[in-house]
């Protein structure tokens, strides 16, 4: 699975960003049951409130993700949210321990790629025979020379 199917936050436009947003909280809303403002005020300052939030908090960050964040750690009943409306603390609730979550594989994963790879000594030695073997395709005499004086 592709981390970046979609843009990072940082890499939308204003309006693209704000219309992404729109629909995150609904799709929250959705998963989670956390009311929305019914006021269309207050439903515009969470909204823009919201897009503060993921541009400054979580730039590398993408829809597909924060969606999945939702799906497998705000759906789970861990978050109380004690019957009230969505707010940007009940947000981070669930995208913090995603990012944890996210940046411990990372770092096993991470790990795995630096640690280098002790090649077994049946694999050696088989290199090696099949180098010897390469060298009597190429020069059978030099091969032989090469054994008679050890």
């Amino acid at each position: 699975m592709k981390k970046y199917a979609k843009p990072q936050f940082r890499h939308l436009g204003k309006a693209d960003m704000y219309t992404t947003c729109e629909l995150l909280l609904i799709k929250i809303h959705v998963i989670t049951g956390w009311p929305i403002p019914d006021n269309e005020d207050l439903m515009t300052v969470l909204t823009d409130q919201f897009m503060q939030l993921l541009l400054e908090d979580y730039p590398e960050m993408n829809a597909d993700e924060v969606e999945y964040a939702f799906r497998h750690y705000g759906a789970t009943g861990e978050i109380k949210d004690w019957g009230k409306s969505m707010n940007l603390t009940l947000i981070q609730q669930v995208l913090i321990p995603y990012l944890n979550k996210r940046y411990d594989l990372g770092q096993v994963e991470r790990r795995a790629k630096e640690q280098p790879q002790e090649v077994p000594k049946w694999e050696c030695e088989l290199n090696w025979a099949l180098m010897y073997l390469e060298q009597i395709d190429k020069d059978p005499c030099r091969v032989i020379r090469y054994k008679k004086r050890r």
